[in-house]
């Protein structure tokens, strides 16, 4: 099975999922490819599911067997999702997937096998490998959350949503002989209905799995095992649907619920938390009841004997379907949760990768935390070539005394390398599926520059990175160095000195070091000190990453391993010090109990206590967990003893003492480092942990925030952090309606605009993310249930000929003029710059008319429209279905004098690419081009092709082929289009105009006898506005309505985005080259010379024989 990169696994059919997947697109810009595993076809006899519930295992096997391919799972059956989640949490891989499960929902069973489904699914959804889960209803996520002691933020509510199935029974006709109908397969209490309607003059259908009952009552029908279109029928047949709730908690019936709302079904449900509180008002779009007897029969009553009270609830529960339960608004909904995951992605530089579990522990956490605020995050794989094991025992030896000759130096080395070899290839094993590392390993600063890692956001990360490391006093890549692009945002987080004051080379260039530093944040208040001193206002202190996590995080991990000690001291001793030894020693003694040492050197051996040798991870956590007392000279023991609350001596180790004593002092746990070595009054002495909790709670929830901040800024969704998740179509929405005027739309290298974000004005409103139409929804148009498809042509035959398709542009416009209205479109301004231009006279429209293929620039536009909106004045206003998106949102709400249009766009070339194009024609013409018009018809039918006219100031007119012209032929085989283009979210049928044109293509073949060698245009009336403007004009056209199905091949826009050509990534930056250095030429084919050369007139007759 070959797997894209973003895929939905479903059991329905793969066209039920358009429109799911139109839907995520919409709000997530990210394409999904749908497989349907069709599992549930095997509904039946016992063997066939058995077979169904096998398939369940045997797909999410072939993804599991395919993971490194794909990035995103959606699961819409559940069990698709939970199985792949349990292979991978089975084989503990690494979790290289975002996996969002469609519908969550658990079924309480009884016995035995209750007891084994529970601890099956428990396993499943709390592993990591599942980032979110949506449910049905609000009240099931607080309830799942309880029943599997998972944090609530794994669940999100988002209301079902059903295929539209109105076409598919169209046909059926409501039965004369009314029947109640109630349907479902899970959570019903048909016995209440049953015994609430027997022997009633109601007449009542169940269609249900295996209910089984020996009824004899007249009015009620038992019908089994009726799925799809059968059921909907029945639907369609019923006079009204009834939804027993049998548990109220369980959220059960949506299905149901929506198809009846879209088929205009009254209904009538039982109180239940997860339809009634979530989906119906009682009164209005459905009757909620309680199940009582008198209520279900009062209800059935009123939509019996009320025929307007009927038609009312139908009507209401249409409308209401249509706005928020279609499947398309689901997807809406599902891409937002995506988008909000994977709109930013945070690389962390740390001292990962040292044999040592402070800095092992330290970098998950910050990972976690990263990811649990919703953003990817990668641990770049940073170990400089003189710290690896190899390497790493020539470096240590430097400067001790081993160092004295070559025979010391041998003999440390025969020594210590077996023991480093050991320690590090244990850690990168213990880091495999702990950590996730970026796949490049780097080795140096060059590297890293070489081969700068992908993201939005760079994080010197926690522990002693901007000290002394190895044989360098400080390495630069901790400082981010390698970041030359300044339009990245540059952050710390726990980062430490490792000392009190700083000297030397690293004193003269901290301030060069971390300048383009957004938000520095320390570990330690003498790294603050430090800072500040040096001028930088930026800073402020945080908690160790380790602290981020709670309690009940890392006993989740320390749970993983069982200990066979029972009481016991631990040791965890990093420095030389033969006093601690000796102290550890007798404090167990005296306390009574067992001494275990925990070490990564199997040197420490020698040393008191039982050594408990290169612990994983998990045992590490759990050997602190379940200890009585923990002595330490270490940082990270000291924060695990805290975080644990454990009885604790720290014996300070020196020069290094500053991150502990900083702990100490925040949590005002100073007493508990050792002073002298006889003392041992700490075996009796409690600690009171009660005040330090609430510090570190406190002060984790202000370094969470401060984190996050220092990320995403105050408003979380800034244009500049986000460019590379969306391609900005250069609107300028943004620039246009930023308050405080902080964005520029500057050129890129091929020429196209995109937003820079000037961080000293910008005050973080978020109005540039929330009304970016490439990151957001563009506000639907109002209900217009039947899509108008016109053929179009001008009366006015000069004005059909001078236009690009048909002439209806001309006819909007001169209607606007006429009527004191304003029009907004492309017109060339000095030097061929190509903008939206405002005109209020009709000698002016000349301007506006004709094609122009490349982008047109929209500034200071937005504003001049909302102003004469304002002035109620008539507004017409022609752009690009991106360029309306933009505007839409800008103005915020909806004008009645306001029309738009929006063109069939095949996308769009840089204005810097025109104009070198212009420079080039004029260098071979020796003469300044004055005009040029891009769909000339004086040498050409509008069938026929493009036909540049070119006209320069020297007198000469000149005509270009589009077969062999450079701009043309690159333009139309899209070569030259923006890079938003390629995935345009406008190219379907549901438009965001009230008016949509272009050229009819393929009228010749689908309809000849409207074929018009001057031009027809293809029109798409969108909203009752559009249709009452076409109507006002139509005097002055020739109109005709057509079929979409007929033409919607010849209409690429309508359909899908321009396919990307292999060679787009430089093609545009190499022809603005070759044309600024006049070394592009027009090459002519065989062909091309042929067509060039046959006389107009055999052309046409040519083309009436194709």
């Amino acid at each position: 099975m070959k797997l894209e990169k973003n895929i939905i696994i479903t059991d329905n059919s793969i066209d039920d999922m358009n429109e799911f997947k139109n839907g995520i697109r919409e709000t997530s810009n990210i394409e999904f490819k749908a497989y349907a595993m069709n599992a549930n076809k095997g509904r039946g006899n016992k063997l066939k599911n058995f077979i169904r519930y096998l398939k369940y295992f045997y797909f999410p096997f072939i993804i599991f067997l395919n993971r490194r391919k794909v990035e995103r799972i959606i699961a819409w059956q559940q069990f698709y999702g939970l199985i792949y989640a349990f292979y991978c949490k089975i084989f503990n891989v690494k979790k290289r997937n975002y996996l969002y499960i469609n519908v969550f929902i658990y079924r309480e069973k009884k016995g035995f096998i209750g007891k084994i489904y529970y601890k099956f699914m428990k396993y499943i959804v709390t592993s990591e490998y599942i980032d979110k889960m949506s449910t049905t209803s609000k009240n099931e996520c607080e309830l799942y959350s309880k029943i599997f002691d998972v944090n609530k933020e794994k669940f999100v509510f988002t209301p079902f949503g059903v295929n539209s199935i109105e076409e598919e029974v169209k046909d059926i006709e409501e039965d004369k002989d009314k029947f109640i109908l109630s349907l479902g397969r899970s959570n019903r209490d048909f016995d209440f209905l049953i015994e609430t309607l027997k022997d009633t003059e109601y007449k009542v259908k169940i269609i249900c799995d295996e209910f089984r009952t020996n009824i004899k009552y007249d009015n009620i029908e038992i019908i089994n095992n009726v799925y799809g279109k059968k059921s909907w029928e029945y639907i369609k047949r019923c006079f009204c649907m009834v939804i027993p709730i049998k548990n109220p908690e369980i959220s059960a019936g949506q299905t149901v619920l929506l198809n009846s709302m879209q088929l205009r079904k009254p209904i009538i449900i039982t109180e239940s938390k997860g339809l009634t509180d979530d989906y119906i008002e009682s009164g209005k779009t459905g009757i909620i009841i309680k199940k009582k007897r008198e209520e279900l029969l009062k209800a059935l009553n009123s939509l019996f004997e009320n025929q307007e009270f009927y038609y009312e609830i139908a009507d209401n529960e249409y409308e209401l379907y249509k706005e928020k339960f279609s499947i398309r608004v689901l997807g809406k909904l599902v891409g937002d949760i995506i988008k909000e995951r994977w709109n930013m992605k945070v690389d962390i530089i740390t001292r990962h990768s040292v044999p040592n579990y402070g800095s092992l522990l330290q970098s998950y956490a910050t990972q976690k935390t990263i990811e649990e605020m919703g953003f990817e995050s990668e641990i770049i794989n940073y170990t400089r070539y003189e710290e690896r094991y190899r390497n790493l025992v020539n470096s240590l030896i430097k400067g001790k005394k081993w160092d004295k000759n070559i025979i010391t130096r041998a003999i440390y080395k025969i020594i210590q390398t077996p023991n480093y070899a050991k320690m590090y290839k244990k850690f990168e094993k213990y880091r495999k599926n702990f950590l996730k590392e970026s796949n490049l390993v780097y080795g140096n600063l060059q590297e890293l520059k070489d081969n700068v890692p992908e993201a939005d956001v760079y994080c010197s990360g926690s522990d002693q990175i901007w000290g002394k490391i190895g044989t360098l006093e400080y390495d630069e890549a901790y400082f981010l160095k390698f970041i030359e692009n300044k339009q990245k945002k540059c952050i710390s987080y726990s980062s430490s000195f490792g000392k009190e004051k700083i000297d030397g080379n690293l004193e003269k260039n901290i301030k060069e070091l971390l300048k383009n530093y957004s938000d520095i944040l320390v570990r330690e208040d003498t790294a603050k000190k430090i800072l500040k001193k040096q001028g930088f206002e930026n800073v402020e202190q945080v908690l160790d990453p380790t602290l981020l996590l709670n309690k009940e995080q890392w006993e989740k991990l320390a749970n993983k391993v069982k200990l066979k000690y029972n009481k016991y001291v631990l040791v965890y001793q990093l420095h030389d010090n033969k006093k601690f030894d000796k102290y550890a020693k007798e404090f167990a003694k005296r306390a009574g109990l067992k001494l275990l040492r925990i070490s990564p050197s199997i040197y420490h051996i020698t040393r008191s206590g039982k050594l408990i040798y290169l612990p994983d991870q998990y045992k590490f956590l759990s050997l602190f967990k379940n200890a009585e007392y923990i002595l330490t000279d270490s940082f990270h023991a000291t924060v695990f003893s805290i975080i644990f609350n454990k009885k604790f001596v720290d014996i300070l180790p020196g020069k290094t003492s500053t991150r502990i004593v900083s702990i100490l002092n925040l949590t005002g746990l100073q007493k508990q480092i050792l002073e002298k070595y006889d003392d041992f009054s700490f075996i009796n002495k409690d600690v009171n942990f009660t005040e330090c909790n609430k510090v570190i709670e406190k002060e984790r929830e202000k370094s969470i925030e401060l984190l996050r901040n220092a990320i995403v800024g105050k408003d979380d969704r800034t244009v500049d952090l986000l460019d590379k998740h969306y391609k900005c179509t250069g609107c300028k929405t943004c620039e246009q309606i930023c308050p405080v005027k902080a964005i520029d739309m500057m050129e890129d290298e091929e020429g196209f605009y995109k937003p820079r974000i000037n961080k000293e004005k910008c005050i973080k409103c978020g109005k540039c993310y929330k009304n970016c139409p490439q990151l957001n929804c563009i506000e639907k148009n109002k209900e217009f249930n039947q899509l108008n498809v016109y053929a179009i042509k001008n009366k006015n035959k000069t004005e059909q000929k001078t236009s690009s398709s048909g002439g209806v542009f001309s006819a909007l416009a001169h209607y606007v003029l006429s009527n004191d209205g304003i029009v907004y479109g492309a017109s060339f301004c000095e030097n061929f710059k190509l903008k939206q231009t405002r005109i209020d006279k009709l000698d002016e429209l000349y301007r506006l008319k004709g094609s122009k293929y490349l982008q047109s620039d929209t500034s200071e536009i937005f504003e001049l429209v909302k102003e004469d909106l304002i002035n109620n004045k008539l507004v017409l206003y022609v752009g690009t279905p991106c360029q309306i998106g933009g505007l839409k949102n800008y103005l915020g709400k909806d004008y009645n004098n306001l029309l738009l249009v929006d063109l069939l766009c095949h996308g769009v070339p840089s204005q810097r690419l025109f104009n070198e194009y212009i420079n080039w024609l004029e260098k071979r013409e020796k003469s300044k081009v004055k005009m040029y018009d891009f769909r000339n018809k004086e040498k050409s039918i509008w069938e026929l092709g493009y036909i540049p006219k070119v006209s320069f100031e020297n007198g000469r007119d000149k005509y270009l082929y589009g077969d062999t012209d450079i701009y043309i032929k690159s333009f139309l085989r899209g070569n030259t289009l923006m890079e938003a283009c390629y995935s345009c979210k406008y190219t379907k049928m549901e438009r965001i105009s009230d008016i949509t044109i272009g050229d009819l293509w393929g009228v010749g073949k689908a309809y000849p006898k409207l074929y018009d060698e001057n031009g027809v245009s293809l029109v798409l009336i969108n909203t009752i506005n559009g249709k009452e403007a076409i109507n006002e004009i139509k005097d002055n056209l020739c109109v005709k309505e057509i079929k979409i199905n007929e033409i919607i091949k010849y209409t690429q826009p309508l359909c899908q985005p321009i396919k990307r050509p292999n060679d787009r990534s430089h093609y545009v930056i190499n022809l603005i080259k070759k044309l600024k250095n006049n070394k592009v030429k027009n090459v002519i084919n065989i062909k091309d010379i042929i067509k060039q050369c046959t006389p107009m007139s055999i052309r046409k007759k040519i083309r009436k024989i194709n």
